[in-house]
């Protein structure tokens, strides 16, 4: 790939401190492990498999989050049924296609499953184009409402900024966006905490999220929004009664305005096929090169389910380079830079914390995080251009600060 490059790192200084840096919520994989195999709750796989992610190590993000679809979650291949349809449809470039589609919508809800950087790294790269189509706001799952108040001047997240923020490609998200132009919102809502009743809780988020997000388009009556969210709140499906269903459902009844929905989750890669979804299945025999939606000869996009979303869309099955996925690098304008290994004095396992220079390493979202567990472990960062710090800290609590300039 072209713009995947080995660097020189230039090394200013290398020092060790006991500083408070590199928080305590970045865990080694060794102690997610421990951790996995006292917990006896499989539904906390998945915030295991949250664990793994954020410190850069996708293939045992993907492993333990199999491991917790198959010990608690109902697959969801057993409730998909093949449309034949299907298979009069052709994959197109899911970029340049949803780009097109965009001009004829004002609101644009795209999701994530929330172990997937990947499925961040999309939406990141859809945000660069979709500025020129007269998209300039942003809403983001999880941001706390009141803790982001100056997030737009400040231009980057804090580890404070909201649960999934300390993951560094969703604090690059927040990186691109607000450079690109848009203005970065929330629009959390703070629930009811006497309320105990689950179908209420549930309901009371999705309406309050999506009456914060109306109260915006009813002071900006014109402008065009892009709503990034988790799992089901894309869903359009519109219930009988009281309840009128999911986020996206709320915005399309209250507003009469009818959003595009992007569904990235459906058919994400998994560790095997034990719990692929059986359209992924059968794309994968005959995969695309590029990030794929799939569209008929009459212009028509395809959806597993049209009554929730309209589109899906798929992304290859991942391959590595130097140790990391090689959608870090495709389209990011990310490098690939070696670590100064020569210059390292800490003893294994650790892990690196790279941070912009001009960036609070205490407070800030890294741009990225790897482990290193032993000698013959060899990886490297996905860096955009630019200086860094590096704050490497062992499982013993022993750091080491190196600065760096990625060309």
């Amino acid at each position: 790939m072209k713009n995947i490059t080995f660097l020189i790192l230039t090394i200013l200084h290398a020092n060790f401190c006991n500083a408070q840096t590199a928080n305590p919520v970045y865990l080694f994989s060794s102690e997610i492990e421990a951790k996995l195999k006292t917990d006896t709750i499989s539904k906390n796989y998945q915030h295991y498999a949250v664990n793994y992610a954020i410190i850069g190590d996708y293939k045992n993000t993907l492993f333990t989050e199999e491991l917790g679809v198959l010990k608690y979650k109902k697959l969801k291949k057993g409730k998909v049924t093949i449309d034949t349809s299907f298979f009069n449809y052709k994959p197109v470039n899911a970029l340049n296609e949803i780009n097109k589609i965009s001009e004829n919508h004002q609101i644009i809800i795209i999701n994530e499953a929330h172990y997937s950087a990947q499925n961040r790294v999309f939406t990141t790269q859809l945000l660069k184009k979709l500025y020129s189509k007269g998209y300039k706001t942003i809403f983001l799952e999880g941001l706390h409402p009141d803790r982001n108040k100056n997030l737009n001047k400040r231009k980057h997240a804090l580890l404070t900024s909201g649960y999934y923020f300390n993951e560094p490609q969703y604090g690059n998200l927040v990186r691109v966006a607000i450079k690109k132009g848009y203005t970065v919102l929330p629009y959390e809502h703070n629930q009811d905490e006497n309320e105990k009743d689950p179908l209420k809780l549930w309901y009371s988020r999705e309406e309050g999220q999506a009456d914060n997000i109306l109260a915006f388009l009813k002071e900006n009556p014109k402008e065009k929004i892009i709503i990034h969210c988790g799992y089901g709140h894309i869903s359009e499906k519109i219930f009988e009664g009281e309840i009128v269903g999911n986020m996206a459902a709320i915005i399309k009844k209250k507003s009469g305005i009818n959003p595009l929905t992007i569904n990235q989750e459906d058919w994400l890669e998994t560790f095997s096929e034990k719990t692929a979804n059986p359209y992924r299945v059968i794309i994968d025999k005959n995969p695309p090169k590029e990030i794929s939606i799939f569209k008929n000869s009459k212009e028509q996009y395809f959806s597993q389910e049209p009554i929730k979303q309209d589109i899906n869309v798929y992304s290859p099955s991942t391959k590595y380079i130097f140790g990391r996925p090689d959608w870090l690098f495709k389209s990011t304008g990310n490098r690939l830079v070696t670590l100064p290994y020569s210059k390292i004095n800490l003893e294994y396992p650790y892990l690196v914390f790279a941070y912009f220079e001009y960036e609070d390493e205490t407070i800030a979202t890294p741009s990225d995080i790897i482990e290193i567990k032993n000698e013959s472990d060899k990886k490297g960062l996905a860096l955009e251009k630019g200086k860094y710090k590096l704050i490497l800290k062992n499982i013993n609590g022993k750091f080491q600060k190196l600065s760096l300039k990625v060309n």
